[in-house]
This record gives structure tokens, C-alpha cells and sequence, in this order.
């Protein structure tokens, strides 16, 4: 596919979106609106990725699309950036962030089966790596325009910059990317580890297709016989685990502009956290491979606290460059603990998935990190506003320990399972 140039699509994209996501909260307190707004517009972009997945997923399987579905994508991110930029109504800004996130999400499956359908099978860790690297770059690339452009020519203007960046995407996508020859179902990305590995790091609510009311049946009588079984309990700290993401990052930025920090700080602190993820990506593999995903998932939780409770006593004892400096450390440790925990998390439910029911069990994995963002987010808005933003930051490190100590459980209730089949095999 011309020497991959079409993986700068990817990068351009998610310059786009990080633009975008890092601007609204800002754009939104700045024409008035509240903590309660940011989470409103928050838990809608979170809601459309839970009803993108299954939408895509069937467009995908239906029509058999990639490069189509690719640049209708990105297209989407231009459509939506010039949206914002004449609309002031923040309902309507929170429903076309929503569509955002809709219309972003396509891309991500069609993207996977990209490579897989092209590329050959020994080259699927390194095209995949080169796509996380372009994506933190992406990221890295919209921060640092935002710093400069906000300084020089205000905050509404940077979505000019953001279309810009989803108008390139489109361009790179429409002119580098051919249709593949071979074409495979979405569910071909749940049956190898970098695939998934690669899948949930970009986007981790995956909802192939709807379940079955038989399928639903079974997972209940499952969680009747037993909630310690080991895929229950996988879901419930997962779960905490996103609620706590969703939660703890729905209230920062309206936390820090109450702090009377200005937006191209911001800008400038939530660089540290891409450029975290940049470096940690080098590393994430190679520590979940010689510790095992079990271990190295469980050492994951105790960065991810630490850095929300530096948030916790920053917001409650700590001002100006102090509660930067903490802030920044808060970041700093939890996008490196998140680097591991997305790869260890990913093998991990690769190994619980049945070959036989893939789909379903990736489906119920997707809905329940999905749903996790959504209440987060939520739950985020009205406890800020109510109690203030301290016991927002307390109750998602709360969840965290909550996900940390089932997690716990769950690698003790497998290790017993993995003991018992090896016992049996032996008589």
C-alpha cells in the first residue's frame, strides 16, 4: 500500500481528535457551561462509541468496506469541526461531539482488518507499532500546536487547526489506501494477540454484534451459579477501571480552569501525558512479557493510584505551580501504568475468550468498558458539582483500588482453575 505512507492518515486523525477533545471542555466553560456541560457532552461522545461499535462493526461485515469506510471516517472529523466552529448552543455542541465520536470510531476495525488483510502475517507486530507510534504522535503534533496557536490567536480559532489536521487525514486516506484483494469478518481481530492488543489500545469498547437473548441467558445463569468465576469477575474490574478513567479525566479540565489555570497550560499539561504514553509504548511490551500479564497488570494498579491520589491532595492542599507540578506527576504515572495495563489486559482477555464464542465474549468485555465511561463520566459531573472536585478525584481512586483488589481475586481464582486442569490431567 505504497510503502504504508497511508498510516500518516492515522496520525493526521488522531491529531484531529486529540485537538478536539483536549479544545471542547475548554471551549465549552469558556461560553459559560459548567462541569455538568463538560460531562453532558463527555458521556454523549462515550454513549456513541458503545452504539458506533455495533454499527460499524455491521457495516464493515455487510458491505465489506475498508478504505470507504476509512475516509467516510475522517470525514466525519472535518464535518463535525466546522460544526463547532459556527455553533455556540452547548447542547448542540455536546450532540455533534457525540457525532465525533461516531463517526471516529469507524475507522478503528476498518484500520485492523487493513492489516491483516494486506500485510503479511510476520509483519503484523511492526505495522501495527508503527500505527501506536504515528497515533502518539498525532497527539503530540495537536498539543503542541495548541500551546502556540491558543497564545497567538485565541481558543476558538484552534478549530481551524483541528480541521486542518482531519482534512489531511482524508487526503492521505483517499489518495494512499487501496481496498484490499482479501477481505476477512470484524471478528478476525479478537483471534490474534496483536490485533486485539492493537484494538483496545485505540479504542476499548469493541461490540462485534448484539448478543442473543441466549447468549445474555448464559452469562446470567453464569453470574447466578458463580460471581467469582474468573470472566465475571475480569468484567467487574475492568469496569471500575474505566469508570474510574472516565470519571477522574471528565473533571480535570474543568478542575484545573477553576484552579485559574490558562488553556494553553492545559495544552501543555496534557502533552506530558502523551509524551508519557510515547515512551511507556517502547517499553509496555517488553515488561508485560517478562513479568506476565497477570503480574504486570496487577503492578499497573499501584502507578494508576498513586497518581490519582497525587491528584486528590493537590486539589485539596495544593495551588498554582505546586498543584501543576502534581498534577503533572499524576499524569505522568498514570498514562505509564495505562501503557501496561492495556497490553496485559489485552492478553489476558485473549486467553479467556472461547474459540467458539469469540465474538460474544469480546462483545460483552466492549459493552462493559463502554459502560464503565459512560457512568463515569456521568457520575463525574453531578458529584463535582455537588461536593466539589476533591470527591470526584477520592471516589475514582476509590474504584481503582476496588478493580485493583478483584483483580487480585481474579488471578488467584485462575491460578486455582489452571492447578485443578493440570491435576486432572495427571490422573
Amino acid at each position: 500500500m505504497k510503502q504504508n505512507v497511508w498510516t500518516l492518515s492515522s496520525l493526521f486523525a488522531n491529531a484531529c481528535i486529540t485537538g478536539l477533545s483536549t479544545l471542547l471542555p475548554l471551549y465549552i466553560i469558556f461560553l459559560g457551561g459548567t462541569v455538568i456541560d463538560v460531562a453532558f457532552s463527555l458521556s454523549l461522545f462515550n454513549l456513541s462509541l458503545i452504539v458506533s461499535a455495533l454499527f460499524w462493526g455491521y457495516v464493515i461485515d455487510s458491505f465489506g468496506w475498508r478504505k470507504r469506510l476509512i475516509v467516510i471516517s475522517y470525514l466525519g472529523l472535518v464535518v463535525g469541526s466546522i460544526a463547532l466552529y459556527s455553533i455556540t448552543n452547548l447542547v448542540l455542541i455536546a450532540l455533534i461531539y457525540g457525532f465525533i465520536g461516531f463517526m471516529r470510531a469507524g475507522s478503528q476495525p476498518a484500520i485492523n482488518l487493513l492489516v491483516i488483510e494486506t500485510e503479511k502475517k510476520k509483519d503484523w507486530g511492526t505495522v501495527f507499532a508503527r500505527l501506536q507510534l504515528v497515533s502518539v504522535l498525532g497527539m503530540i503534533l495537536a498539543l503542541l500546536f495548541g500551546i502556540l496557536w491558543i497564545v497567538l490567536f485565541g481558543l476558538q480559532s484552534y478549530l481551524v487547526v483541528c480541521l486542518g489536521f482531519g482534512i489531511l487525514a482524508t487526503l492521505i486516506a483517499q489518495v494512499f489506501i487501496s481496498e484490499p484483494p482479501i477481505r476477512f469478518e470484524s471478528d478476525m481481530i479478537s483471534k490474534f494477540p496483536s490485533t486485539l492488543i492493537h484494538r483496545i489500545r485505540s479504542n476499548p469498547v469493541i461490540l462485534p454484534k448484539l448478543p442473543s437473548l441466549k447468549e445474555v441467558d448464559t452469562l446470567l445463569k453464569m453470574l447466578k451459579v458463580s460471581i467469582l468465576q474468573a470472566f465475571p469477575l475480569f468484567l467487574f474490574s475492568t469496569f471500575l477501571f474505566y469508570a474510574s478513567s472516565g470519571m477522574y479525566f471528565t473533571a480535570m479540565i474543568p478542575f484545573l480552569k477553576q484552579s485559574m489555570i490558562t488553556d494553553s497550560i492545559i495544552f501543555a499539561v496534557y502533552l506530558t501525558l502523551y509524551l508519557t504514553q510515547a515512551v511507556a509504548f517502547m517499553f509496555s511490551s517488553k515488561f508485560v512479557n517478562q513479568y506476565g500479564e497477570k503480574s504486570a497488570t496487577i503492578f499497573s494498579f499501584f502507578p494508576r493510584i498513586a497518581g490519582t491520589a497525587l491528584t486528590v491532595f493537590a486539589a485539596v492542599y495544593l495551588t498554582n505551580s505546586y498543584l501543576l507540578l502534581l498534577i503533572v506527576l499524576g499524569f505522568v504515572c498514570l498514562d505509564a501504568a495505562f501503557s501496561i495495563y492495556s497490553t496485559s489486559t489485552s492478553l489476558i482477555l485473549f486467553k479467556l475468550l472461547p474459540i467458539k464464542r469469540r465474538g460474544y465474549y469480546l462483545g460483552v468485555f466492549g459493552a462493559m468498558t463502554g459502560v464503565g465511561l459512560l457512568i463515569g463520566s456521568l457520575m463525574s459531573g453531578e458529584i463535582s458539582a455537588l461536593f466539589g472536585f476533591p470527591a470526584t478525584f477520592t471516589l475514582a481512586t476509590t474504584f481503582l483500588v476496588i478493580s485493583l483488589l478483584i483483580m487480585r481475586i481474579f488471578n488467584k481464582r485462575t491460578e486455582i482453575i489452571t492447578v485443578s486442569d493440570s491435576s486432572q490431567k495427571n490422573l
